[in-house]
């Protein structure tokens, strides 16, 4: 069940159920992204201000394990919301999560307003704090990954085809997408953000103040957490887009199988884009097409495996 069929606790339950809460002057919605938790800013007499997460309490097991993460990253010195309280309200069907608040504007609406040497810096800040993240090794009763990641592929290849789902160059990408399955062969299995692009960056007086919304994080091959850059990155800075490899690769160029690892990634994501989009958000179609489009110039119809906004 989604949190937004729940009631939402009112202010008093709010502040009576969570003590770090009791000094709270205001509450106010944050509604962005496709995350189907319930989005608060609670701010303080103080002025500091915390994140709130309501969700359904039948996933608090779920949920349990991604707080446990954060203080994982945060041991690592990663730039994430601090957790601070995990649980569950007495009445109701919601469980919550408190977080540090990051203050900042999103990448996405910020990084333009900066010079591009500056954009460039902050994509530095960006891979290095993705290094970071996947220095975290996948628990032992984690698959490898290439079977998951395949095994994944193919499902949303046969709803491709079935739900008549098209772009010019599909069928090209799902051949090419077949005979370099081996790039994967022995792919770490790290952790993985999932979600890392700009809409999910907090920025703040020209650098890097955060990253948020790790829920979606899983487990696998790290090469496969730059694949946003190419669907969500590069066409608002590819200065950033650039500086976030760099960054990643201590300030040197990734090598060969990156590069076709990274395409790989991205083929498949032109597949899974369609078919989500189409499923989901049908209304987006067309824009995702178009997206996919602009992907599939980068890389020649996947005739090039770095793209050419790279350089």
């Amino acid at each position: 069940m989604n949190p937004a069929d729940h009631a939402i606790p009112s202010a008093n339950e709010l502040t009576a159920a969570i003590p770090e809460l009791a000094d709270c002057v205001a509450i106010e919605p944050i509604d962005k992204g496709y995350s189907g938790d319930i989005k608060l800013r609670a701010t303080l007499v103080d002025g500091s201000s915390y994140l709130l997460r309501l969700f359904d309490r039948q996933t608090l097991p779920s949920r349990a394990a991604e707080f446990e993460l954060l203080r994982t990253l945060e041991g690592k010195d990663v730039r994430c919301s601090r957790p601070v309280r995990l649980g569950a309200f007495e009445q109701g069907d919601n469980g919550y999560m408190l977080l540090r608040y990051i203050e900042g504007r999103d990448g996405e609406a910020q990084i333009g307003a900066y010079p591009p040497l500056t954009q460039y810096r902050i994509g530095c800040e960006a891979g290095e704090q993705l290094r970071l993240m996947h220095s975290i090794g996948a628990p032992a009763d984690v698959p490898g990954w290439a079977q998951r990641k395949i095994a994944k592929h193919r499902s949303y290849a046969e709803r491709y085809r079935r739900l008549g789902v098209r772009f010019a160059g599909g069928e090209r990408v799902l051949d090419w997408i077949a005979t370099n399955l081996d790039a994967m062969d022995g792919s770490a299995n790290v952790f993985q953000h999932d979600d890392f692009h700009l809409n999910n960056l907090i920025l703040r007086n020209g650098k890097l103040a955060g990253v948020i919304d790790f829920e979606r994080y899983d487990w696998g091959d790290p090469a496969h957490d730059f694949l946003k850059l190419g669907f969500f990155c590069r066409q608002l800075s590819v200065p950033y887009a650039v500086g976030q490899i760099r960054g990643y690769f201590y300030g040197g160029e990734p090598d060969a199988l990156f590069w076709r690892r990274y395409a790989l990634y991205v083929a498949m994501c032109t597949i899974s884009s369609a078919v989500w989009t189409a499923e989901t958000v049908p209304g987006e179609l067309d824009a995702m097409l178009e997206r996919i489009g602009g992907v599939m110039d980068d890389h020649d119809g996947f005739e090039r495996v770095r793209p050419r906004w790279y350089a």
